[in-house]
């Protein structure tokens, strides 16, 4: 008697199973149909109108014009200019004590 029952109720799952599969196949398939269906219909075409600012165009040599802003230096000098402060600092220190 269990054997039965066992079988039987592996029978109604695997049957609920298959089921469940189909109506899921069925879903996704209806709604690539109605997809379709909604994209067979050709969109009203619009045309677009853009607004841009333009000038004519005329041959000319531009030369750039930099613009910087502080001193420009090399490295080397900046740590020269640093250690002669600290050094300058120093000495100031030992002059006070």
């Amino acid at each position: 008697m269990r054997f039965l029952i066992r079988a039987l109720s592996g029978l109604f799952l695997m049957a609920l199973t298959v089921g469940l599969l189909a109506l899921a196949g069925y879903t996704v398939k209806s709604s690539i149909d109605e997809r379709l269906a909604r994209e067979s219909r050709p969109a009203a075409a619009r045309e677009r109108v853009f607004a841009a600012n333009v000038i004519r165009i005329e041959p000319a040599t531009i030369v750039p014009e930099m613009t910087a802003f502080g001193a420009i230096e090399a490295r080397l000098l900046r740590h020269e200019k640093h250690l002669v402060n600290h050094e300058h600092h120093l000495s100031r220190i030992e002059k006070e004590a």
